[in-house]
């Protein structure tokens, strides 16, 4: 089969996979260790403090599919890790927009607060969630407002924000199957959690 770019021509899925993940073929389908992604373990680490101290836990989600997964991926392992159910926010597209709002910091008065798939551009909204006490950890794969100004969460896990990724290319729910991975490394729905990061 034979795949057609604007710059050249693709020929066999290899070369598709070199070319756009500027890893070997064979190292990507067959990886020795997962890429470093900066904060994952300082994140993972927070989670379970907050977890360990009863805190209540709110994640908050895009409403697109790798936000909605990367979301499911959080709730499934925050509950098999407290045994509760964190609440859930997704804003909704057309009345709220995109992402972490100012009126979803004002429904938030404590504890632990989850960003998935958004978190990296609201620089206002996370310094008010610090104001009032809350915890932050920002789950992102989009690009900052500007190169070196990022919000004042307590954890940023973006592979585009923190210099040492080894790997950029993650959707949100990859990202959030990975924190997933660094909290309860030995789950029994790492599987189903696997199949929502795909």
């Amino acid at each position: 089969m034979e795949w057609k770019r604007r710059d050249r021509t693709v020929w066999t899925l290899e070369d598709l996979i070199e070319r756009n993940t500027g890893m070997r073929a064979e190292d990507f389908l067959n990886p020795k260790k997962e890429p470093f992604v900066p904060g994952l373990a300082d994140a993972a680490e927070l989670a379970a403090r907050c977890i360990w101290n009863e805190m209540p836990i709110k994640i908050v989600g895009d409403y697109d599919a790798d936000g909605i997964c990367g979301t499911a991926i959080l709730r499934m392992v925050i509950e098999e890790a407290s045994g509760i159910r964190p609440e859930v926010r997704i804003p909704k597209r057309f009345s709220e927009g995109y992402g972490l709002s100012m009126n979803i910091i004002d429904e938030t008065d404590e504890g632990l607060l989850i960003a998935v798939d958004n978190g990296i551009t609201a620089i206002e909204q996370i310094r008010e969630a610090k104001r009032k006490g809350i915890k932050v950890i920002i789950i992102d794969h989009h690009l900052p407002v500007k190169a070196g100004v990022l919000p004042d969460a307590d954890v940023i896990v973006d592979p585009h924000a923190k210099e040492g990724a080894e790997f950029k290319g993650y959707c949100g729910a990859a990202l959030a199957y990975r924190f997933a991975k660094e909290l309860l490394p030995d789950s029994r729905r790492l599987t189903e959690m696997l199949v929502l990061a795909s």
